[in-house]
């Protein structure tokens, strides 16, 4: 079942721009999931310092792959 869910996800997905906006939106739903989760622990908590850590991880794979994306539309034009 699993790679058969992974076929119908990658066949949407028109390489290699495509692949990074999925990766994109991956990223920013994480970030928002983190950002969530962190409603459930109290300020100061060992917990929020973890998903913050966490939180600037993620916003650091956002950062690479809109230099990416970019890259990729000035190869496209060239």
């Amino acid at each position: 079942r699993d790679s058969t869910d992974a076929r119908k996800v990658l066949s949407g997905i028109a390489p290699p721009r495509g692949a990074v906006q999925y990766a994109f939106n991956a990223e920013k739903d994480s970030i928002l999931f983190y950002t969530e989760m962190k409603r459930l622990y109290r300020d100061g908590s060992e917990s929020v310092s973890v998903l913050d850590r966490i939180i600037a991880e993620e916003r650091k794979h956002v950062t690479t792959l809109i230099e990416l994306s970019d890259r990729l539309l000035l190869d496209e034009r060239s």
